[in-house]
């Protein structure tokens, strides 16, 4: 018996491969066979259906379709077919009919890599899980595809999709790279999820759609044609919102909207260089409409090489019309690598001109914004052209009672967007501002200056959003911090010379109240803080003001430092230096104080005032004329002045003391020791005085205007008879009359005796304006030794003089009486004129006004005890006792008649009413 050769392992291992592979290969040939006999469509199998799902399912994909066919020319199709992503809930993807050219081997195999496709039916959807509104939307509603892939070439004879008022249309030849993932840039394909992906490309769509929904529709057609060196042209035309004849149609509409492009791809399908050309006539978006637009763009596959120009002609903004626009457009890079498209532009009225840098930077994510810059170097925009482009000025500056004219200049404006909002800065000027009355015609009347300032806005600083600085309105310039909102708070600092009016609205009341007691003639120095809110009133101000050359409550000041302190409670007003007018009448220092919590009538103001001003300046508040009446009263360096003032009703309480220890001049006479003290009080004026006046002293009491009627108490004693003259003729010098002859030469000089004394009291009325017709009585005792020589009697001295006195052995040393004076006229009953031995008692009246007297009187001599036989020889003595003495004329020059008369001897008691008191008076 022959046994078996015998075998290796390894024999048995090739005869068993072989044999599986014969037994694999035998069902293939025999599928093979049968799918090249086929002659009809024939549907897929089940095993090979759920095969091609699960691997589907794998990468994330659910496919669904109503059945599966093998076509005779090798192409799978589906009907029915719905494509969701594992992910997202919905569908994504249906169609009616897919056909799909495959590879029968790695169809088997459970691969799917299409040859050809043809597409009907096909829908894009974004489930409700993707979208913004939060539902299912349809995105493109029809989709038509016929595509083939030939060796590098991917043939696109058709391609054609629709949603709603678009239609985009492809036909041409591409590089079939185009269809693969670019990975040489090093991005990780499965960075992102397929979901991911998906529900970025779903949105983005979305999002495209429903600013498109509401224009006018487009229509969009490309070709592609193939190069030699495996790359591709693609020229594209659209017409865009050709057709909006209904109102509203969409977000943008135009006419004759025409896009032509451009654009080159190599043989991976890497962008290499592009350009567009967009032109449309008629645009309207919201409220802008454009009449003529051409948009040019070029570029390569690096964006930063983008560019472009930009014309727009005949722009409407609401009212506002005229507008041209150019620019200059490119792209790009950030050290960062983020992209950004960047736009110099000249826009232009007939009227306003503007040039500047837009700066477009697209956010990298979905939660951020877009970047948005804009600077502008320079620019002129007149304001009816801002007025008529933004309506909502005129509403904003309502509530501050402004106005905006002129023409407004920018200059270095950057504009940027941040998710706050807009944050703006630059410089800007304007010839025709007015805010709360504060505006350069109103701080410089006669310069035809513009406001200027450097400004910042940024909505989320508060509570001041919008700072200026470097802020200039004509010769003041300051800063200021503003919130925009309404009602909102503000805070003002200004420093320069002003217009005090220009700040009325600003400040308020006590502002306007505080100028109406100063009367500048030039413009006051002031640094001031205000805080305050828009639409208020009231203000906290703090500053200082140099007032200089100004009449203050009518009287002359030279200079006065001013420190404001004030707020809705009160104001006070502190005044240092409060110079008078020339430089030697002193100065003052106080407060003036308003109290805001009380009525209007009692709220002020409350002026307190020390120092050492001449009296004639302090007499001027109270009246000029009165001012000027007090004049002739200097008081020296070191007096001291007291002024205290408040309100009273409608009116002012003032109450002045001046006291003066030294010596002063008093309208030329060297005095001392004064006590002064004045007080008004509506309307009713009262001055008391108690000073050293002509080497005695004199006490003054007036109540009432003394420019008026007003009550008046003189007492003199112990007084220069000759220094007080003095003084009554500098109050009222006598006029001479016409035809007067000129008073006689002086007497020859007589050795002085000793200085006189004057007593005086009189009470009465007196008007400083017309002191002449004063009214009142009064008495007085003259003693001087040589009273020939006092002018206070007038033509009496000439009397005197004529009758030898002082001459002859008759000395008359002491005069005295009793007078009233009304109408103008000094009405003397019993002037003595007296010595130690003869006496002269005359009766009489002067004329104020005409400066005329008229005296009778007895010249006699007192008898002597004893018998002298020499007295009966003294032919002088004889003939003065039986004289009658008559004086009449001008006071310098009057006619003396001393005669004895044969009627004033018979009668000598006859009566007379010259010189008697009018009864008005004794009452």
């Amino acid at each position: 018996m022959n046994t078996a050769p015998a075998v290796s392992a390894f024999r048995k291992f090739l005869r068993g491969l072989v044999y599986t592979g014969l037994g694999l290969l035998l069902p293939v040939q025999l599928a093979l066979l049968w799918l090249a006999s086929l002659d009809a469509p024939v549907q897929l199998p089940s095993s090979l259906t759920a095969t091609l799902t699960d691997r589907l399912a794998q990468q994330g994909l659910r496919l669904q379709a109503r059945h599966f066919w093998v076509l005779p020319d090798q192409s799978l199709a589906a009907d029915d077919v719905t494509l969701e992503i594992v992910g997202l809930t919905g569908e994504v993807f249906t169609a009616t009919r897919v056909e799909v050219g495959v590879s029968l081997p790695e169809l088997l195999a459970g691969r799917v890599s299409p040859t050809r496709i043809r597409l009907r039916g096909g829908k894009l959807w974004c489930p409700a899980s993707v979208s913004r509104l939060g539902q299912s939307r349809l995105l493109i509603e029809d989709i038509r595809l016929e595509a083939r892939r030939e060796g590098r070439w991917l043939m696109v004879p058709s391609l054609l999709a629709r949603s709603g008022k678009f239609v985009a249309a492809f036909h041409g030849e591409l590089p079939s790279a185009v269809l693969q993932r670019d990975t040489a840039g090093g991005e990780d394909p499965d960075s992102a999820s397929t979901p991911e992906r998906t529900a970025k490309f779903l949105r983005q769509i979305e999002e495209t759609l429903l600013v498109a929904e509401r224009s006018g529709g487009a229509s969009l057609n490309l070709e592609a044609r193939g190069d030699a060196d495996g790359g591709a042209r693609l020229r594209g035309h659209a017409v865009l919102g050709n057709d909006w004849s209904q109102e509203g149609l969409g977000l943008i509409q135009a006419r004759e909207l025409l896009a032509l492009g451009e654009l080159k791809i190599d043989a991976r399908g890497a962008l290499l260089a592009w350009q567009a050309r967009i032109t449309g006539k008629q645009l309207s978006f919201r409220e802008i409409q454009g009449g003529q637009l051409t948009l040019q763009l070029d570029g390569s596959g690096n964006l930063v090489e983008t560019q472009g120009h930009l014309s727009l002609d005949a722009v409407t903004v609401g009212q506002f019309s005229g507008l041209s626009l150019r620019s200059k457009l490119s792209r790009t890079l950030s050290p960062t690598g983020q992209a950004s498209l960047r736009a110099r532009f000249d826009a232009a009225t007939a009227t306003s001109t503007v040039h500047g840098l837009a700066i477009w930077t697209p956010a990298t994510t979905t939660t951020e914004l877009d970047g948005f810059s804009l600077r502008i170097p320079e620019g002129q925009v007149a304001a009816a052209d801002l007025h008529r482009a933004v309506p909502a000025i005129a509403t904003a500056l309502a509530p501050l009672a402004g106005d905006l004219t002129g023409v407004l200049n920018l200059s270095d404006i950057h504009a940027q967007r941040t998710p706050a909002g807009w944050q703006v800065d630059g410089e800007v000027s304007f010839s025709g501002l007015d805010v709360l009355g504060l505006s350069p015609r109103a701080v410089a009347p006669t310069r035809n200056l513009p406001f200027s300032t450097k400004f910042s806005f940024a909505p989320e600083r508060t509570p001041y959003a919008l700072l200026l600085r470097d802020t200039r309105l004509a010769s003041v310039v300051g800063e200021a911090d503003c919130s925009l909102d309404p009602g909102g708070p503000f805070a003002l600092r200004l420093r320069g010379e002003l217009q005090p009016a220009a700040l009325d609205r600003l400040l308020g009341d006590w502002w306007i109240a505080l100028w109406k007691l100063f009367a500048a003639k030039q413009h006051p120095y002031a640094t001031i803080d205000v805080n305050s809110h828009w639409g208020d009133h009231q203000s906290e101000v703090r500053g200082r003001v140099l007032l200089q050359d100004f009449t203050f409550m009518q009287a002359p000041f030279r200079s006065v430092e001013i420190l404001v302190d004030a707020d809705a409670k009160g104001t006070q007003i502190g005044l240092h230096r409060l110079s008078g007018a020339g430089k030697d009448d002193g100065s003052l220092d106080g407060s003036v104080v308003w109290d805001w919590t009380k009525k209007d009538s009692v709220a002020g103001p409350f002026i307190q005032l020390r120092g050492n001003l001449q009296p004639w300046v302090a007499a001027r508040c109270v009246s000029a004329d009165l001012g000027e009446a007090m004049r002739g009263l200097r008081l020296p360096a070191d007096h001291e002045l007291r002024l205290d003032i408040q309100p009273k009703g409608l009116e002012l309480d003032v109450k002045a003391r001046v006291i003066c220890e030294g010596a002063f001049t008093a309208w030329g006479i060297e005095s001392r020791g004064l006590t002064l003290d004045v007080s008004s009080q509506t309307q009713d004026l009262q001055i008391s005085a108690v000073l050293a006046l002509a080497n005695g002293q004199a006490t003054l009491g007036i109540r009432g205007d003394p420019l008026k009627d007003s009550q008046v108490s003189l007492v003199l004693k112990g007084c220069d008879p000759k220094k007080v003259a003095k003084i009554v003729e500098q109050f009222d010098p006598p006029k001479p009359t016409a035809g007067a002859t000129p008073p006689p030469a002086a007497p020859a000089p007589t050795p002085p005796g000793g200085p006189g004394k004057l007593d005086l009291k009189f009470t009465g009325a007196i008007n400083l304006q017309t002191p002449r017709l004063l009214k009142g009585r009064g008495d007085f005792e003259l003693l001087d030794p040589d009273l020939k020589r006092v002018r206070l009697l007038g033509g009496v001295s000439n009397f005197l003089e004529a009758i030898g006195i002082k001459a002859t052995s008759y000395d008359l040393t002491q005069a005295s009486g009793q007078f009233g004076c009304l109408g103008g006229r000094a009405y003397f009953p019993d002037l003595v004129i007296k010595g130690p031995d003869a006496r002269l008692t005359l009766a009489g009246e002067i004329d104020l006004q005409a400066s005329t007297l008229e005296f009778e009187g007895d010249f006699s001599l007192p008898k002597k005890g004893g018998f002298n036989p020499l007295e009966i020889l003294n032919i002088n003595r004889a003939f003065l006792s039986l004289s009658r003495v008559r004086i009449k004329g001008p006071l310098a020059d009057p006619e003396i008649s001393a005669l004895a008369k044969l009627s004033d001897i018979l009668n000598p008691n006859k009566e007379s009413n010259l010189g008697k008191i009018p009864p008005s008076l004794l009452e």
